[in-house]
């Protein structure tokens, strides 16, 4: 667009050039002033941005996706939940549309159909940690701290660089009474981030229990 009015204005003759110059700058300015105020709408925050995208794309399902989690987020639990179900038909195979589904069941207290859910994300991604992570942090918000340890470790063999990982899994071993297991699982998070105060508060936690 730039480039096509440079050019333009190089061709007009060069009397009265740099009036004409100003008042086209003046018109190209009110112009893509106009553009942007118009847009800025669109642009307001995510659910408006989500809204904007499904109406252009009413049968995407990562925009469906994101609308239900906008709602989600605004406490429309009962449009999200339709929003994520019409996703889903449309995307039965999309692991994160399961994950969100999960997460609002998890946050109205179905907690059967979210360990459905989140299983289903681990069936589409067996190989990726992420779900594995997400079922151990379901079990271990409810206590089943067995479950939760089973899953954290799946979830660091499948990927041994992530310090939360290791956090999460010493803290199933350290509510178990698992101290030595949660010590090294700490230290192993500490190498990988070993500035973190919240690491290395939580291995003095461990060290100060087990000296009992």
């Amino acid at each position: 667009f730039f480039l096509l009015v440079s050019v333009a204005l190089d061709w007009l003759p060069l009397k009265n050039s740099s009036r004409i110059c100003l008042w086209v700058a003046f018109l190209v300015a009110v112009l893509l002033g106009g553009v942007t105020f118009y847009r800025n709408r669109d642009w307001k925050d995510d659910l408006q941005i989500s809204l904007h995208t499904v109406a252009s794309s009413p049968n995407d399902p990562t925009a469906l996706r994101l609308l239900g989690n906008a709602r989600f987020r605004r406490g429309r639990t009962d449009e999200a939940e339709k929003i994520l179900q019409e996703a889903i038909l449309l995307a039965p195979e999309d692991p994160r549309l399961h994950e969100s589904l999960g997460r609002l069941y998890s946050f109205l207290g179905k907690d059967q159909e979210a360990l459905e859910r989140y299983q289903r994300m681990k069936k589409l991604t067996p190989h990726e940690p992420y779900a594995y992570w997400r079922i151990g942090r379901f079990y271990l918000r409810r206590g089943n701290l067995a479950e939760a340890e089973n899953y954290f470790a799946q979830a660091t063999r499948l990927f041994p660089y992530s310090s939360e990982l290791h956090n999460d899994l010493a803290s199933a071993y350290f509510r178990q009474g698992k101290l030595d297991r949660a010590r090294d699982e700490l230290e192993a998070a500490l190498k990988i981030l070993p500035r973190s105060t919240t690491l290395q508060k939580n291995l003095e936690q461990v060290l100060n229990k087990n000296r009992r």
